[in-house]
């Protein structure tokens, strides 16, 4: 009998249908197959995959850019200068500095243009 038990994987399983857990014992040469499973109490077929799950790798997180770093101070300075601005209109306003934005200047501030949007 432990012959038996060491050449078999002892899975759990619930059912799709009426929810019962299913003990299935997979023989370990079928290990890395799909196997058919048929429910004790319901006849309901279920698909075990042994196989183990792939999993999708791990996404490295990049620092944020001159751009990103730039309208978050800079969507942050126009609603603290007008509280009352709505999200949208601070965004447009701030790409439309970001389009100015001279990044080497003395105060990496924006150009000095007739429409200088910048407050």
């Amino acid at each position: 009998m432990d012959m038996a038990q060491s050449s078999e994987h002892l899975c759990y399983v619930r059912c799709n249908f009426c929810n019962t857990v299913l003990a299935v014992g997979i023989p370990c040469k079928r290990l890395l197959d799909t196997v058919t499973v048929k429910c004790g109490h319901c006849s309901n077929l279920s698909f075990l995959s042994t196989k183990p799950p792939i999993q999708a790798p791990e996404k490295k997180h990049r620092l944020p850019s001159a751009y990103n770093r730039f309208m978050k101070e800079e969507i942050q300075r126009i609603k603290a200068a007008n509280p009352e601005i709505p999200h949208r209109e601070a965004f447009s306003t701030a790409a439309k500095n970001w389009a100015r934005y001279i990044p080497n200047s003395s105060e990496g501030s924006v150009s000095n243009g007739s429409n200088n949007v910048r407050n």
